[in-house]
């Protein structure tokens, strides 16, 4: 063997070694990257720093479970994610640390968010009851006083309330009608601004047993109406203008028929009558030409009236 050959064959054995040694190192390399894959890592937090060494962000366990957070560079925690018994709950801080602003589920899983003042008190919120949309603003001792709301039919309405004697005012559209209501201390509605295709707009007041007691408005063919009754309906007022004129009624309500005290101008003709409640009644009138005309009935028939024969163009009330 020469000198060259020999040379040649050390290099060819010098080589095979590395190789042999290079590739011992990258089997036992990968052996131990699986083994490390195949043990989890268990710790109770982690934490992300940034290159001053500040902590800002971290995973950690709650006592109802994990949470991650993010701070900012002065170490204080902006934005929270964590979970509670009523589901995942995102939370805002603000730069003193109170929560501000707070996304989760409340007790029935509907979804809802709020926001809280610095004293970590809920003033306003959004939600979901029983499926429609919810809008609250509420006071700091956690009264509602400002309620937007759909109901279940899909009517939208706005409610302002009164905290300290539980009175409140409502704007709202219902199918039938569209009205504006205000509401007693004792959750009663007490008067009401309302329009309707079948009724026109009306204003009613009504006691603290919810009895409509008095009631403005006008028809759907515009003409004004005023009604007033008396509590349990023993006497009422109406007073109602309409194409033909205009007239006024008192009634004693509690008997039907009832009796009545009526006035009033049909086709520009002055009327007035007294009825009984046994059906007996006495009219006063004139006819288109001016002649005056009085008669007395009893529940059948008239007994007596002046002049004997009744004016022609005579129109009763």
């Amino acid at each position: 063997m020469t000198n060259k050959q020999f040379v040649f064959m050390t290099l060819v054995a010098i080589m095979a070694g590395l190789a042999g040694a290079l590739i011992a190192n990258q089997f036992q390399a990968t052996n131990v990257i699986a083994s490390s894959a195949s043990r989890p890592v268990k710790a109770s937090a982690f934490m992300l720093v940034d290159d001053k060494g500040a902590t800002r962000a971290g995973l950690y366990m709650r006592e109802q479970g994990p949470a991650f957070y993010f701070a900012d560079g002065l170490g204080r925690t902006t934005l929270e994610i964590y979970t509670t018994v009523n589901g995942p709950t995102i939370n805002i801080k603000d730069e003193a640390g109170n929560p501000r602003i707070e996304l989760g589920f409340d007790i029935v899983n509907n979804p809802r968010m709020q926001f809280l003042d610095q004293q970590n008190r809920p003033r306003c919120r959004l939600g979901f009851v029983n499926d429609s949309p919810d809008f609250t603003f509420d006071a700091t001792n956690g009264e509602t006083i400002a309620h937007l709301l759909i109901d279940e039919n899909q009517h939208p309405f706005f409610i302002l309330n009164k905290p300290d004697d539980k009175t409140s005012i409502g704007l709202g559209a219902q199918k039938v009608h569209t009205g504006l209501y205000i509401v007693g201390a004792k959750g009663a509605l007490r008067s009401g601004l309302s329009y309707s295709r079948k009724r026109g707009t009306v204003l009613t007041f009504k006691d603290s047993e919810n009895i409509d007691r008095m009631e403005l408005g006008l028809t759907p063919k515009m003409n004004p109406h005023l009604f007033m009754v008396s509590k349990e309906h023993k006497n009422s007022l109406r007073m109602m203008v309409t194409p033909y004129g205009s007239f006024a009624d008192f009634n004693e309500a509690t008997k039907k028929p009832s009796s009545s005290f009526s006035m009033g101008v049909v086709d520009n003709i002055p009327l007035f009558s007294l009825v009984h409640s046994d059906g007996s009644y006495f009219n006063a009138m004139f006819s288109k030409l001016g002649q005056p005309y009085l008669e007395l009935s009893d529940r059948k028939k008239v007994v007596w009236s002046m002049p004997n024969v009744k004016p022609p163009g005579l129109k009763l009330f």
